[in-house]
């Protein structure tokens, strides 16, 4: 519940020639920038807002509005809707000092506003079977993940659904432009499989050959980063087809760590040539 000086201050504006500021969205938000929304249950809590709107509930005079004919009061609400277009702020915090040591056999994917990986494809150490006429057919990535890390419940989060591979130029702009992962630059990954406690990227090839293209088959490192996020879907009426229709930011708390040994990352590649 709300002051109800703000629920007097929107009726008096609404009462206004023209209806004042609310005549146009640009004026409204001059009016009313917004309220924030936190919670007071401490820490290892997050809110999942799945619908805001705002109502003002007021009461007025309707005249002979009874079936007397007689003057009544009435009362109703103003009721003002959130939508996608409203800017919205998520604040989370974060203690990740221990996550981000170096030297640890283990990388750390934590959301919201966690922590991500990022990963590097030593490309120049196989370049001499990435010249001219060489091509890559097939690259498939795994990564495992290391099962029960924190066995108390009360503290214990489940793994991302899916990770977002994308290239650490590619990243900015991304999420904030609704843009779909193109199999080049940025890759989605399969589900999480809770059986082998695995990341899979079942065909990242075309991500070889085209910066091997854009670097004129030059020696080459690529640097990409894993994120957490949280993947939209929808079946295709006439193909039975599941298709991702959005890729955004995971929200909800997940966590999960990655095993860093040789062994348990593995690329494996397949070459042809032409």
């Amino acid at each position: 519940k709300l002051p109800l000086e703000l629920g007097e201050k929107f009726l008096t504006e609404y009462k206004k020639t023209g209806h004042g500021s609310f005549s146009d969205a640009d004026s409204f938000r001059k009016f009313f920038p917004g309220v924030y929304v936190t919670t007071g249950f401490g820490s290892s809590t997050i809110l999942n807002v799945s619908l805001s709107s705002l109502y003002v509930h007021y009461k007025y005079n309707d005249p002979k509005g009874s079936s007397q004919k007689t003057d009544t009061i009435r009362s109703t609400a103003l009721q003002l809707n959130i939508t996608p277009e409203v800017a919205q702020v998520n604040t989370v915090e974060n203690n990740n000092e221990q996550l981000l040591a170096p030297g640890s056999a283990h990388s750390y994917i934590k959301s919201p506003a966690g922590v991500y990986t990022k990963l590097k494809f030593p490309f120049s150490d196989i370049h001499s079977r990435l010249g001219e006429g060489q091509s890559i057919n097939l690259a498939a990535l795994t990564l495992y993940a290391d099962p029960e890390v924190y066995e108390d419940a009360a503290v214990k989060l489940s793994p991302p659904s899916y990770l977002l591979l994308i290239h650490k130029d590619s990243l900015q702009g991304f999420f904030e432009e609704g843009k779909m992962p193109d199999n080049r630059t940025g890759f989605l990954s399969a589900a999480f499989n809770a059986t082998t406690y695995s990341y899979s990227f079942n065909n990242i090839s075309a991500l070889v050959n085209y910066y091997n293209e854009q670097n004129n088959y030059k020696a080459f490192d690529l640097e990409y980063y894993l994120i957490p996020v949280d993947v939209t879907t929808q079946t295709n009426s006439r193909t039975g087809q599941v298709e991702v229709t959005s890729v955004s930011n995971q929200m909800m708390p997940t966590a999960v760590r990655l095993d860093k040994q040789p062994e348990n990352m593995k690329l494996e590649m397949i070459f042809s040539k032409f």
